[in-house]
């Protein structure tokens, strides 16, 4: 109730400041860069469970969420996202195994930039192959639960990464 409204209210936040073109950019390249953690970020060391979401694993879920919120709200914003890297970053955002929400709202996004963009089309099936995609396509939100070793090798050596 009130967390789900202090979330709404931060999205409806970001969505005005998207109407200021000049702080368009650099908002989006920050988020497309909370999608790929730097190499210091990767080996944060936490004193929680090992199986619990690291925090750049959060970080990844709500730039993936609020990329997809802002894309599907203003089309001039997905292509600037597109520009700024964002399939790479959500790419990703797949493999994060550790933190399924993070690989939904990555998907999320990918099936909207996948049915607006033919480059995000072509991007995504090839690193997908051909099976992968084809079930991405279906359900883009259970493809976290489709994901063999296999394919999560495959995208972890991708050369879109």
């Amino acid at each position: 109730t009130s967390i789900s409204q202090s979330r709404d209210c931060n999205a409806t936040t970001f969505q005005s400041l998207m109407k200021f073109e000049p702080l368009q950019e650099g908002i989006i390249s920050g988020l497309v860069a909370l999608l790929v953690p730097a190499g210091d970020d990767a080996v944060i060391k936490v004193t929680i469970q090992s199986d619990a979401p690291l925090p750049q694993h959060i970080q990844q879920a709500s730039s993936a969420k609020l990329l997809g919120l802002l894309c599907m709200d203003n089309p001039t914003i997905a292509k600037l996202a597109v520009d700024n890297m964002v399939v790479k970053g959500l790419i990703n955002v797949l493999r994060n195994v550790r933190y399924p929400l993070a690989q939904k709202h990555a998907a999320r996004t990918l099936y909207y930039l996948v049915n607006h963009f033919t480059e995000v089309q072509s991007t995504l099936s090839e690193c997908l192959g051909s099976e992968l995609y084809a079930e991405f396509l279906k359900s883009p939100e259970t493809l976290n639960k489709k994901l063999t070793p296999v394919q999560l090798d495959k995208l972890m050596g991708s050369k879109y990464l």
